[in-house]
Order: C-alpha cells, then structure tokens, then sequence
C-alpha cells in the first residue's frame, strides 16, 4: 500500500522520531488507525519532528492524529513545509514549538461538509458542524 506519510526512528537519535504528513487527512492519505499505530511502534521517544504539507481532510481522523500526538511525552517541533490547511492546522497545534518558513501558508475555517436528504438530515448535518467546531 502506497501512502503519502511516514514515521520513523532517527537514526542519529534513537529517542527522536520524524513524523512527515504530506497527503490529505484521512480518506485515501493518512488514516488516523495506521498513524496512531506506527507512532505506538515508535515506543517512548522524547522528540517528535513532525514534517507537515497537507490540504487537511477528515475531522474526526484529524482530531484523533492531534490527540494522539498531544498524549505522546515526546517534545514535539512542527515544521509547515508549504501548507497546513484545514485539518492539517489543526494538528499543527499538538506541537510544542512551530516552524512556518515565510514562504508557507496555514490556512484555518470552520468544519463544513455536505447533506443530502429531508430537513431534518439538513438539521443533523448543521447541528454536527456546530458540535465539531466547538
């Protein structure tokens, strides 16, 4: 299975990993079930270096990459290398410092997404938005 992200041990620093997320959240990129598993293999590291360029994606996969990067005890230094939309500033903000080179971008909205049916599956749908904005 080809994917778009990575994580790996340093080999210079066996308790650093680098972390790099270069696709979109969830769907066909970066799953929240294979990132969260790979950074468990990683066993305790005390820095994390995470690679970012990413359109964002999926909420929920999104949230559960950020909670999972916020619970490891590692340091975590985050780097934009060109965009961190959406989802992807999102998990940005699991770092403890962060890098945006003057030439990147990170660009944050409000959830929205897409409903088809009767009004009250248009209620549902608002009422979601409402529940993952927060």
């Amino acid at each position: 299975m080809k994917t778009w992200y990575q994580i790996q041990a340093k080999t210079n620093n066996p308790k650093a990993a680098e972390v790099s997320i270069h696709d979109e959240i969830g769907l066909w990129g970066v799953s929240a079930s294979a990132f969260m598993r790979d950074l468990k293999a990683m066993g305790d590291v005390d820095d994390i270096h995470l690679s970012i360029h990413s359109p964002g994606g999926d909420v929920l996969d999104g949230w559960a990459i950020y909670n999972a990067l916020r619970n490891s005890k590692a340091r975590i230094t985050a780097r934009v290398e060109g965009l961190a939309a959406s989802m992807a500033s999102v998990i940005l903000m699991a770092a403890d410092e962060i890098q945006i080179p003057k030439n990147a971008y990170v660009m944050i909205h409000n959830p929205w997404g897409m409903a088809v049916g009767d009004a009250e599956e248009m209620r549902d749908t608002a009422a979601l938005l409402d529940k993952l904005q927060g």
